[in-house]
């Protein structure tokens, strides 16, 4: 019997909670500010391969279908000994049939057919999950591009303006004497610096909206902005307490049916082996004496060269198959959870570090030479060296805190389900 069996991944209960208070694509205009809850909403509702991929479950219900039936009879008509020569010149002579064949099949074949079709449909049901995490994971993955471009713009521009700032002050030191005509010149390229940086974001951005916007089926669609949180850190577990949770990744779950799916082809194709009869029954016509009689005949293939030997064998093989491909999906997945695990903890201690330790010190060196280059302590030198160790800092802490979210992503991705809820275990 085919059913219809959900997936238990914890990230996707969680997007179709999201999926039902949807904003519909038309209601989201192209000034309004995007959260991450539009856009997976907007993924669910367009994203052509999860589009696709619905149309593969129905595919299957068809060949489901298809494989129920029973083989349709068969008619056959036949008049012979007439149009010859002699007493078979005309029709006086002919004789006519009506024959009504079944093909019977043996063995099973139906209800074997029919099972190895209902688990081929449920793993449509499965490729369908993990096309939908993907999509999902690709879609959350761009939304983090935009908002941390969103940001880094943010972080430029104040540098601009920063420096803009430091230019005009330098500019003045200069024409009342104070500072050397070379510092001004310092500052003007530290100020087409920061403006060049400026555009590049602006650029990058861009193309992150245009990457967001393709999960949607449209790399056209016009982003004002997008809203979310960028500093919020999640604790990271012990790598064994991480590990168990891959038996909900759907890339695994889909093996449980594939192995049913494999050994219903075995016993499929087995049974194929088995002859069919076929039953036929008619009635003869003999035109010369207008006398009936009724045909009944039967015939069956004899399995001496022929016993389906070598689909049973090509079906035993891709079983074995199944079982290596099960083996080698469970190592890369372990394989490259360790490996994200790795990362994400050090992007974990890492922006710890600079958001408690580095960018307080950097800001403080920062602002303390500003004061003190105005009052004429520190020359400009200082100045320089003081904002580019703060703001460089500070863009660092932007990119470690990208690859923090991503790096969560995927791992969320890999086990299935929210990293809050295993800290929670």
């Amino acid at each position: 019997m085919c059913n219809y069996r959900m997936s238990s991944v914890i990230l996707t209960i969680c997007i179709t909670v999201f999926y039902h208070f949807h904003l519909p694509a038309d209601t989201i205009q192209s000034h309004s500010a995007i959260t991450l809850r539009d856009a997976l909403s907007l993924t669910l509702m367009h994203n052509p391969e999860l589009k696709g991929s619905i149309y593969q479950i129905r595919s299957k219900k068809g060949e489901v279908i298809q494989s129920s039936l029973i083989p349709n009879p068969e008619i056959e008509g036949e008049i012979e000994d007439f149009g010859g020569g002699g007493v078979f010149s005309g029709f006086d002579s002919a004789e006519s049939k009506i024959r009504l064949s079944q093909l019977i099949e043996l063995g099973g074949k139906r209800h074997k057919r029919r099972r190895a079709a209902c688990y081929d449909k449920s793993l449509s049901y499965w490729d369908y999950e993990t096309i939908k995490l993907n999509v999902l994971e690709g879609t959350t993955k761009a939304f983090l591009k935009v908002l941390f471009s969103q940001e880094r713009i943010k972080l430029v521009s104040v540098i601009h303006d920063l420096a803009e700032e430091v230019y005009e002050t330098v500019k003045q030191r200069v024409q009342a004497g104070k500072d050397s005509p070379l510092e001004e010149s310092k500052a003007s390229i530290a100020l087409s610096t920061t403006q060049i940086e400026k555009e590049k974001a602006e650029r990058k951005l861009l193309s992150a909206k245009k990457q967001l916007a393709s999960f949607w089926g449209n790399d056209h669609f016009a982003i004002s902005e997008v809203n979310g949180y960028i500093d919020q850190l999640v604790t990271i577990p012990e790598f064994e307490k991480l590990l168990p949770c891959i038996i909900r990744n759907p890339d695994l779950i889909r093996y449980n049916d594939e192995f049913k799916y494999r050994k219903a082809v075995v016993e499929l194709e087995r049974s194929r082996g088995i002859p069919d009869i076929t039953v036929s029954g008619g009635v003869k016509n003999y035109q010369e004496t207008d006398d009936y009689a009724f045909i009944v005949s039967f015939s069956i293939p004899i399995p001496i060269f022929d016993w389906n030997q070598g689909r049973v064998y090509s079906s035993r093989s891709q079983l074995h198959k199944t079982q290596e491909n099960y083996i080698s999906t469970e190592v890369f997945i372990k394989t490259r959870l360790y490996e994200v695990f790795q990362t994400l903890s050090n992007s974990h201690y890492e922006a710890e570090v600079l958001r408690n330790q580095i960018l307080p010190k950097a800001q403080y060196a920062f602002e303390a030479s500003n004061i003190g280059y105005r009052e004429g302590k520190f020359d400009y030198l200082d100045v320089l060296d003081a904002q580019r160790t703060y703001f460089s800092a500070k863009i660092q802490y932007l990119d470690i805190l990208l690859g923090y979210h991503l790096e969560l992503t995927e791992l969320e991705r890999l086990i299935g389900g929210s990293l809050e809820k295993v800290v929670r275990l």
